[in-house]
């Protein structure tokens, strides 16, 4: 009997390895599951100074990785078959 979920969550880097992990959730989704991506932001008071380029705020920071989640939930949906009922989460 195959593995499947009804909960999927996979941890988003945006590394070379981010594809393999998506490729490895989409596996065990099954139908009527939830796959959600997930990405984790260091505060920005952890970050060298030097790696600081211009005016970055939290916000800012917030809305591009989720701009970037939603442009790779779109990627998925149109290069994936999700199971029927299944719901993309970024």
């Amino acid at each position: 009997m195959p593995l499947t979920a009804t909960t999927v969550v996979v941890p988003i880097d945006f590394s070379s390895e981010s594809p393999r992990a998506i490729a490895a959730a989409l596996d065990v989704v099954a139908a009527g599951s939830q796959l959600h991506l997930v990405h984790v932001m260091p505060p920005l008071e952890t970050m060298s100074p030097g790696f600081l380029v211009g005016e970055i705020t939290e916000e800012s920071r917030r809305q591009k990785v989720i701009a970037a989640l939603h442009k790779l939930a779109c990627r998925i949906t149109r290069s994936a078959t999700l199971p029927r009922n299944s719901r993309l989460t970024p």
